[in-house]
């Protein structure tokens, strides 16, 4: 009769759409796996360009410090941080990067050279790091909460254990590398210390 081919056609329809469903859903799962070793691999890559960073702020704020005019009878204060020396390898590769033509970097920076220098590379990497955190937030990519919370192995590698009688055991008192996620999913395990009440073999 009509109705039950109407009824047959409807359920036909009906069968497409879930297999169109469940085709799509395989290729996005396959879409997933295949791209999880990328994002890994930048998520390792945030991890360097975060360390260095840190430490060309750290460079730049020691050249900063030196362009500031000294108290009156005041002597010069000692660098604590022992960024003279350390500064000339870098300068010699920043030297070969621009050239040494005209208008390049002189062969030893003074304390303006270096800041202005410091200055440009710390927004560099700023700005690299947020572009980068912009292609990792588009791919789903979410940082997860580790401190402060029990140790869960599924989400976390231990890397070591830190003594602390207060603290209640087990819990994750310092994060060495941050653990991220994707569609709720782990894509990179965490590496934490957790809390012990006492070290092994302590009476």
């Amino acid at each position: 009769t009509v109705a039950q081919q109407a009824a047959a056609l409807e359920g036909l329809r009906d069968e497409v759409a879930r297999s169109r469903e469940e085709r799509a859903d395989r290729v996005r799962e396959a879409r997933t796996e295949a791209t999880a070793p990328l994002l890994v691999a930048m998520l390792d890559v945030r991890d360097r360009l975060d360390r260095a960073l840190a430490d060309a702020r750290r460079r730049r704020d020691a050249f900063e410090r030196r362009l500031r005019p000294e108290p009156a009878g005041a002597g010069a204060a000692p660098d604590e941080t022992g960024d003279g020396p350390s500064l000339a390898p870098l300068w010699r590769r920043l030297r070969g990067v621009f050239g040494r033509g005209d208008g390049a970097l002189p062969a030893a920076p003074d304390a303006a050279d270096g800041a202005a220098v410091m200055r440009a590379l710390v927004r560099g990497l700023e700005l690299t790091l947020e572009r980068l955190d912009t292609m990792l937030d588009e791919q789903d990519v979410r940082e997860y909460a580790c401190a402060g919370r029990p140790f869960d192995p599924g989400r976390m590698q231990a890397a070591g254990a830190v003594i602390d009688p207060q603290a209640v055991e087990g819990t994750v008192l310092e994060v060495e590398r941050s653990g991220y996620e994707r569609g709720g999913r782990v894509l990179r395990t965490a590496r934490v210390r957790v809390a012990r009440r006492a070290s092994p073999g302590a009476r």
